[in-house]
Protein backbone atom coordinates (compact mmCIF):
# COMPACT_ATOMS: atom_id res chain seq x y z
CA UNK A 1 0.00 0.00 0.00
CA UNK A 2 1.57 3.74 -0.94
CA UNK A 3 2.12 5.79 1.85
CA UNK A 4 0.58 9.71 0.94
CA UNK A 5 2.59 11.89 3.34
CA UNK A 6 0.78 14.10 5.54
CA UNK A 7 -2.34 14.56 3.30
CA UNK A 8 -4.08 14.22 7.21
CA UNK A 9 -2.37 17.42 8.12
CA UNK A 10 -2.55 19.39 4.67
CA UNK A 11 -5.96 18.77 3.69
CA UNK A 12 -7.90 17.10 6.89
CA UNK A 13 -8.93 13.41 7.45
CA UNK A 14 -12.35 13.65 4.77
CA UNK A 15 -10.50 14.97 2.06
CA UNK A 16 -7.36 13.41 2.31
CA UNK A 17 -8.96 9.87 2.49
CA UNK A 18 -10.90 11.13 -1.04
CA UNK A 19 -7.35 12.17 -2.59
CA UNK A 20 -5.63 8.58 -1.78
CA UNK A 21 -7.98 6.98 -3.19
CA UNK A 22 -8.51 8.95 -6.21
CA UNK A 23 -4.54 8.73 -6.74
CA UNK A 24 -5.07 5.13 -6.17
CA UNK A 25 -8.02 4.82 -9.21
CA UNK A 26 -5.27 7.17 -11.11
CA UNK A 27 -2.24 4.74 -10.99
CA UNK A 28 -4.50 1.41 -11.64
CA UNK A 29 -5.88 3.38 -15.15
CA UNK A 30 -2.34 4.85 -15.95
CA UNK A 31 -1.39 1.37 -15.64
CA UNK A 32 -4.16 0.00 -17.81
CA UNK A 33 -4.07 2.54 -20.24
CA UNK A 34 -0.33 3.56 -21.14
CA UNK A 35 1.71 0.38 -22.27
CA UNK A 36 5.22 -0.68 -20.29
CA UNK A 37 8.49 0.40 -21.68
CA UNK A 38 10.52 -2.14 -23.22
CA UNK A 39 14.28 -2.27 -24.44
CA UNK A 40 12.97 -4.25 -27.70
CA UNK A 41 9.98 -0.93 -28.68
CA UNK A 42 11.27 2.21 -26.78
CA UNK A 43 14.31 4.61 -28.59
CA UNK A 44 16.98 5.62 -25.96
CA UNK A 45 18.58 8.60 -27.35
CA UNK A 46 22.07 10.13 -25.64
CA UNK A 47 23.53 12.80 -26.58
CA UNK A 48 26.69 14.91 -25.43
CA UNK A 49 26.97 18.47 -25.72
CA UNK A 50 30.42 19.13 -26.19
Amino acid sequence: MPFFYDFDKAAGPIDAGRTAKNLLELRRKLNLEIPRRTVVDSLLLATWNI
